[in-house]
């Protein structure tokens, strides 16, 4: 269970947040760090350890939101966002589905140069399976977006 105490003290330094100007508070994200907070309670569910480090980095997060300080915030943010993703499988929406395009014009590209071969023409190929592949990405990737959704891994 997380300690009453850590849960206080990010919830005072959140809601310092909610003092800065609109613009500030969207530069800074406010309404996905609250999302991380109210997810803490099911992160501390898997992994203890994990839990202390992502706690950590919510408040190096915060505090460098409180600071005004949009390169630290930045960098500490990242760190966050791949902390949850690697180990809580969370992501921000539309990322899955960002991951999913990728991999469809990789799959397509594959596909039109094979056909493309006996053409003679790899830019043709290519070309052709850029076209055929976001579709096909699309489609994988609002799948999996889908499902995060359902599972309640998407802030």
């Amino acid at each position: 269970m997380i300690p009453d105490q850590k849960i206080s003290e990010l919830s005072n330094t959140f809601s310092s947040l909610f003092e800065l100007e609109t613009k500030d508070q969207k530069i800074f994200e406010v309404d996905l760090l609250q999302k991380y907070v109210t997810k803490l309670e099911k992160f501390e569910e898997l992994n203890r350890k994990e839990v202390n480090k992502i706690i950590l980095l919510l408040e190096y997060v915060l505090q460098s939101a409180v600071d005004k300080d949009e390169k630290l915030f930045e960098q500490r943010f990242k760190a966050l966002r791949r902390h949850a993703q690697k180990h809580f499988k969370v992501y921000h929406k539309g990322e899955l589905q960002s991951l999913g395009i990728g991999s469809g014009i990789a799959i397509g590209v594959a596909i039109g140069i094979a056909f493309s071969s006996g053409f003679r023409s790899v830019g043709l190929g290519i070309a052709i399976g850029i076209g055929v592949g976001i579709p096909i990405g699309i489609s994988i990737g609002n799948s999996k977006e889908e499902k995060a959704n359902k599972e309640g891994r998407i802030l």
